[in-house]
Order: C-alpha cells, then structure tokens, then sequence
C-alpha cells in the first residue's frame, strides 16, 4: 500500500476510534449501525415498512461496503473498549486553533488585521 494511502488509513482509524469511544460514551449499549446512521447515513440503507395504524416503521441494514470482511469501521468498534468521556481526548484541540488563528494573523496585512476589531466596535453603534 503506498505511504500516503496508508497514513490517510491510519489518520481515519484514529478519528473512527475517538469518536466512537465519544459515542459509546454518550449513549451506553449502543452497536455499530447507530453509529453508522449518525456518522455515514449513506452506509446505512434503509425501508419504510407501513404498519397496521398507519404508522410508518423504519427498518433497514449496513450497506454492503460495511458489511465486508475486515472493515475498518466494524474492527474498531468491535476492539475499542468504552472509556468514560472525561478520560478521553477532546476532539477539539483548542491550542491548534489558537495557533492556525495567530499563523494567518502573520501573513494578513496592517489594514485587513486592524478592520475586523474596528468593525466589531462598530456594530454597537448600529
């Protein structure tokens, strides 16, 4: 597998694991397909069913790419144990924000860097 192919592999794995450990967290017992209709609904196929008193019951299956031997998906739901959320990682990392927000701040000239507080001052007044 090429390098780059198999970093893209890697980096995927690891945001699936956090943030399945996330939704494990906020909803104990859940499985996999709960998982799948809120985090890729296109892999989720799913029939309305109608009822007796014209309610309309939703059913439905993985789609067949989930459903393969050795996906990656079903690997790590199987294999990550739940974690309670306050021992987990954020998945928001506040101080890589901060940063990208001064590192575009460096390249911005005097006049764009000084317009936006200028404006905000501003809106008050309207």
């Amino acid at each position: 597998m090429e390098s780059s192919a198999l970093l893209e592999l890697q980096d995927t794995g690891a945001r699936l694991r956090r943030e399945r450990l996330h939704v494990d967290a906020a909803n104990p017992g859940c499985i996999l397909e709960d998982f799948v209709t809120w985090y890729s609904p296109p892999d989720w196929k799913e029939e309305n069913l109608d009822s007796k008193d014209d309610t309309s019951l939703k059913k439905g299956c993985l789609s067949g790419r989930m459903q393969t031997e050795g996906n990656l998906w079903r690997e790590l739901w199987e294999t990550a144990k739940p974690l309670p959320a306050a021992k987990q990682a954020p998945l928001f990392d506040e101080g890589l924000a901060v940063e990208n927000i001064f590192t575009s701040m460096v390249d911005m000239p005097p006049s764009e860097l000084l317009e936006q507080p200028f404006l905000s001052l501003l809106k008050p007044l309207t």
